[in-house]
């Protein structure tokens, strides 16, 4: 192992040299002496990786091997992925620091279209990614390749017990998740289109610090929903929002003159 890559509540991702010489990456996952054994996260990860390596997606982070060590008179899993340059939160930041500029149009569809190739891989198996951010997407230093990573907090759809509303990154959360109701794999659809619209924007298109200021932020962006679509079970009335969010102001937030993204982003976020 060399130097760190990252580092997350259950351990730190290392550079290392494969036996092949070749060059991976290595979470290092520590199992703390309190009787709890394998963290559920990575349970989940492993689960879901274990399911996907057998189809070999272009669009998903490759898991090679996984080990268990002493390191310090403790256990640790080691997983063994393939190593690409870095994520998607750390390539915009640094591109946009080089430049006064966003990333070009072809590179936004390139990126655009992994992402949502990768979405689409997940679901058609069942797998709901459940934090998908910046941070959750690796990427090579030219910006042409896009993997999903980090599935410490996926599901697999047919396990019994039921979907907790504590997931995905603030700024990714669907609004089904902020009202605390049901969902599906239509919130990992959700975090594709905020992601989507900040590969234009090079920050994020909604920032809140709580559910309530995320919310009040969506209906100011997107506009208020017919009742319809509000979710019956929510705790927060839709009546208290009726004639304060009528503006849909996507077009103005995405600066783009194309159209056929704004259409694309409104199906992400108006799915």
């Amino acid at each position: 192992m060399s130097r760190v890559l990252g580092s997350g509540a259950y351990g730190k991702v290392f550079k290392g040299v494969g036996p092949d010489g070749s060059v991976v990456a290595l979470k290092e996952v520590i199992m703390k002496d309190d009787n709890e054994g394998v963290p559920l996260s990575t349970l989940r990860e492993l689960a879901a990786l274990k399911k996907l390596q057998h189809y070999n997606s272009e669009f998903i982070v490759k898991m090679f091997d996984v080990s268990i060590a002493p390191k310090n008179d403790q256990m640790c899993i080691y997983i063994v992925f393939e190593y690409i340059d870095c994520d998607l939160c750390h390539f915009m930041r640094n591109y946009s620091s080089k430049r006064n500029y966003g990333l070009n149009p072809m590179m936004i569809k390139s990126l655009s279209y992994q992402l949502l190739k990768g979405v689409d891989f997940l679901h058609s198996h069942r797998i709901i990614h459940r934090d998908l951010k910046p941070a959750n997407l690796l990427i090579d230093k030219n910006g042409t390749r896009l993997k999903i990573t980090d599935f410490g907090l996926a599901r697999i759809l047919g396990w019994s017990s039921p979907l907790s509303p504590e997931v995905v990154t603030l700024w990714y959360r669907a609004p089904e998740v902020v009202l605390r109701t049901s969902y599906l794999s239509p919130c990992d659809v959700w975090a594709a289109g905020c992601i989507i619209a900040e590969l234009f924007r090079l920050k994020a298109l909604f920032i809140a610090k709580t559910d309530i200021s995320l919310l009040i932020e969506i209906l100011q962006i997107l506009g208020l929903p017919p009742i319809r679509d509000w979710p019956s079970e929510s705790q927060i009335p839709y009546e208290q929002f009726i004639g304060k969010y009528s503006v849909n102001r996507l077009s103005s937030s995405v600066k783009t003159d194309n159209q056929l993204a704004i259409e694309l982003l409104s199906v992400s976020l108006f799915r």
